[in-house]
């Protein structure tokens, strides 16, 4: 196994949110989020300069779709990240057609805190 620590990328136009995913993940001492952005195109950009290993992506960005329209540039440009969707909504066309496109999982922004582990309660 190694030593490196696994890449992340962090695509979520909700400000707080996102400080809130990249303090959890570079608190764990086998993750680094390697770039945030509030947008898909930027996703897009970040992802072919810092090729992370996983990437948390928005659904809902600068348009409805954006964060679908940014999976299927990534995952048409032949890059390999896993990427786990972010959303508002359980059961929604988008996420369907997320998986459709290839994310492996998806995640609900507005589960109670509870749902995303101890680390939320340790850093507030």
């Amino acid at each position: 196994m190694s030593d490196s620590p696994i890449k992340i990328l962090i695509a979520e136009d909700t400000e707080p949110l996102r400080r809130l995913y990249k303090k959890i993940i570079n608190a764990a001492p086998d993750m680094k989020v390697v770039a945030d952005t509030d947008t898909g195109k930027d996703a897009v950009t970040l992802t072919l300069q810092t090729q992370p290993d996983v990437i948390l992506m928005d659904i809902e960005m600068e348009t409805p779709d954006a964060g679908l329209r940014a999976v299927e540039s990534i995952l048409g440009a032949k890059q390999n990240p896993k990427i786990i969707i972010l959303t508002v909504y359980e059961e929604d066309e988008l996420i369907f057609t997320a998986f459709r496109l290839g994310v492996i999982d998806y995640l609900i922004k507005n589960a109670p805190p509870g749902d995303f582990g101890e680390y939320p309660q340790r850093l507030s």
